[in-house]
């Protein structure tokens, strides 16, 4: 999809994914990083906003100390926190940080910047990214120095690309980014998209390694074991048509559920690539999106994850 889509493959053997802690347990969290590390994962993000400040701030500095320098760490507040408490966090823990993402509401751009004026780290934005504009306003207000891009909002594969492009003449940083459990559908054109974008110098975000059922017969597992996928990221990626996602149809006739425009479920057979549109219903909890919804607009994404030789 990488050549085929967006006429470029920048990467072809690993690219770096972030292993995710998030039980907010400090004596957890570090003895996870610690394991994580010396299986040679090279990026992690911490989980943080959900617990007082205080313990944020104690949690992150004993992960940093755990892993040494030799892991790029991040913390994702998600929207989580006041001016105050995001101060308080920057002023006590950035120093131990790579780049701090979210840490205030999305839409308050002049308090993103006022925090980035005090953090000894960069400051990422997420929920407040969704068009050109937005990363332009970022920028132009010193309130991001990168951010977090996802083709759910930034209206698909195509435009998630012109915003990496534009983030790399703006030299800001890039972490490619899917939502929260989402299939090895998705999460495979997330890792196409990262390896045609110019820079992912804050890694890499799937996250179908966390689910409990992935709808595919060939999971994309092996991020969770390394922190780092290869070349299995899909087609063209070593110039190769072939075939990587496939519907497990049990769990595909499990989950499905109405497309958004009434069209009738497929599923994928060997007939060739049909539009069908997933979503998870039980796998991991509520309306969570764990196929093609998230590349973008009702198009024939499906058709080129699932290129025929």
């Amino acid at each position: 999809m990488a050549r085929s889509l967006l006429g470029a493959v920048r990467r072809t053997q690993e690219m770096p994914v972030l292993y995710m802690l998030a039980t907010g347990d400090i004596d957890v969290d570090v003895a996870e990083a610690s394991e994580r590390a010396q299986a040679g994962v090279t990026h992690m993000k911490i989980k943080v906003g959900g617990k007082p400040v205080e313990q944020d701030i104690e949690r992150t500095i004993a992960i940093r100390r755990a892993v040494n320098g030799g892991v790029q760490l991040s913390a994702d507040c998600n929207q989580g926190w006041t001016h105050e408490e995001a101060l308080a966090y920057v002023g006590a823990a950035s120093e131990s940080l790579d780049f701090l993402e979210q840490p205030i509401m999305g839409y308050d751009v002049e308090g993103m910047a006022m925090i980035a004026a005090a953090s000894a780290c960069p400051i990422g934005a997420d929920e407040g990214l969704h068009s050109v504009g937005d990363v332009h306003k970022h920028n132009d207000m010193g309130a991001a120095k990168g951010g977090s891009l996802k083709m759910i909002k930034l209206g698909g594969v195509t435009r998630a690309y012109q915003a990496a492009e534009l983030f790399d003449e703006l030299g800001m940083h890039v972490n490619m980014a899917g939502k929260v459990a989402e299939s090895s559908v998705s999460s495979a054109a997330v890792l196409q998209l990262a390896a045609a974008a110019p820079s992912i110098e804050w890694g890499v975000s799937v996250t179908c390694q966390y689910l409990k059922e992935d709808v595919c017969k060939d999971s994309l597992r092996r991020c969770e074991r390394s922190g780092d996928s290869s070349d299995r990221c899909g087609p063209g990626c070593r110039g190769r048509r072939r075939r990587l996602v496939e519907i497990r149809q049990e769990l595909g006739e499990r989950h499905a559920k109405p497309s958004v425009r009434g069209e009738s479920r497929g599923v994928i057979g060997d007939e060739g690539p049909q539009r069908a549109r997933w979503m998870a219903g039980d796998v991991v909890g509520r309306g969570c999106d764990v196929g093609i919804g998230t590349v973008g607009r009702e198009t024939d994404h499906l058709d080129l994850m699932l290129d025929q030789p």
